[in-house]
């Protein structure tokens, strides 16, 4: 792991090493690279990718695999071969591929503090489900993106040892206050999770309704793009559907201003960064009700969740109707989010905290 030269002068600190897949576009990869590598009150911390993505990672991180697949097993020995030089205290594995390392590297170094990290409320598939009950076994604490996750896959036998990390990257400051009109946004990968073929259903009626109606999709294709072409032309709403691409979180809230409402549908989430953002920046959430969001989002609020559609379209004609409705709504979402804690702040005090257990353990 790459350390600044005037680090290395000083004492050597014990090292904590996040592993995730690669850096891309997403919310596990945002919130990892909002929290700087380098040297801490008692450690160092930095992040280790298993392949890249064609990104440039960070100045302290170490990426691997230029190339290669992240289903490439060589991935797996360079990111073990990396670890062993480093020689981490604590260890912390997000998403499936990243406990790969983390449970081969614990065969290598038994004594070594592991954390399992878990972003969604459900597993993607089997394989997932056994990578990461067998890591948080293996783990001193298991870390989740939410209340939400932490109840739908934390083994009852394990929750003592578990934690919710704050997942808000940054405090954004409060909006310019304007009257809404009927703009929507979406930003995340299009992929079939997010259901975003119901979004464009439930734009189609808000367009009928509304004709100057537009909706922004922004992110990287995962899969579900052409479909969602096919599906706005035969609904007749193609040419008030803008695919914006991938964008950097700059560009994506200077265009998130210029709407008034954040549109998803997903089928199920855990904590939903991306709606969490949204609402920072003093947008009304138009959402389904899965995962975190049942909590953070209270219907009629701070946000809309989805039911009926039809009956979604109607109370979002209502707000449009009701400037100052939507400012209280809109302000609400913004406000909700003013108190709490930072990713960053959160990974650094429970790696604190970790570290001074152990010591304290060995003295």
């Amino acid at each position: 792991m790459k350390v600044p030269v005037e680090a290395e002068r000083q004492a050597p600190l014990p090292r904590v090493v996040h592993i995730v897949p690669y850096d891309a576009v997403g919310g596990v990869e945002a919130a990892a690279a909002s929290c700087p590598g380098g040297r801490y009150p008692g450690f160092s911390f930095g992040r280790l990718y298993l392949v890249s993505r064609g990104t440039q990672p960070p100045a302290e991180s170490v990426e691997h695999g230029p190339g290669l697949s992240e289903s490439d097993p060589r991935a797996y020995a360079i990111a073990l071969k990396t670890l062993w030089k480093v020689r981490p205290r604590l260890l912390i594995a997000s998403l499936w591929r990243s406990c790969v390392v983390l449970l081969g590297y614990k065969l290598l170094q038994p004594g070594i503090q592991a954390v399992t990290f878990l972003h969604s409320a459900c597993d993607v598939h089997w394989l997932d489900k056994a990578l990461n009950r067998l890591a948080m076994r293996w783990s001193a604490e298991v870390w989740t993106d939410s209340l939400a996750t932490l109840e739908a896959r934390v083994p009852a036998a394990l929750r003592h040892r578990a934690r919710v990390i704050s997942m808000m990257i940054d405090r954004q400051p409060e909006p310019d206050w304007k009257s809404p009109e009927p703009t929507f946004i979406f930003w995340g990968r299009l992929s079939r999770e997010k259901d975003l073929s119901r979004a464009l259903r439930l734009f189609a009626q808000f367009h009928g309704r509304f004709p100057a109606a537009v909706f922004h999709l922004v992110g990287p294709d995962a899969g579900d793009r052409e479909s969602l072409s096919r599906e706005a032309v035969r609904l007749g709403v193609a040419s008030r559907i803008v695919f914006h691409g991938s964008m950097d979180q700059p560009r994506i809230f200077r265009l998130a201003r210029t709407c008034s409402f954040y549109l998803q549908t997903s089928r199920r989430e855990g904590m939903a960064m991306s709606v969490l953002e949204a609402m920072q920046l003093g947008l009304v959430p138009v959402v389904t009700p899965v995962g975190e969001i049942t909590r953070y989002c209270r219907d009629g609020e701070n946000g809309i969740l989805i039911g009926d559609d039809a009956v979604t379209v109607e109370r979002v004609g209502r707000l449009l109707a009701d400037h100052q409705q939507y400012r209280m709504m809109a302000n609400r979402a913004w406000s909700t989010w003013q108190d709490q804690s930072l990713y960053r702040e959160d990974v650094i005090a429970g790696c604190t905290r970790l570290l001074e257990a152990r010591q304290a353990d060995q003295s």
